[in-house]
């Protein structure tokens, strides 16, 4: 799941480009918005999120809306 505060389109691409890198090992479920994260019961095994994410049982990876072409994503406290 990718959870991006840049709206619809840039959350698409980067969903893309995740699936693209990780040579669609990684499958993107769903792409949602902050508040709906929250009120929702997750069943993904991580999120990929934009934004910090806290309280979640689900480990965040942390990634640049544009996910640059070096840095691959790992875990909420580095940034990419």
């Amino acid at each position: 799941m990718v959870v991006s505060s840049a709206g619809v389109g840039a959350s698409q691409l980067l969903a893309q480009r995740l699936e693209e890198r990780f040579n669609n090992s990684l499958k993107v479920t769903r792409i949602l918005d902050l508040a709906t994260v929250m009120k929702t019961n997750l069943a993904e095994k991580m999120v990929v999120s934009t934004i910090p994410i806290y309280g979640l049982k689900q480990p965040v990876i942390l990634v640049s809306p544009l996910l640059p072409p070096r840095g691959y994503p790992t875990n909420q406290s580095c940034n990419y």
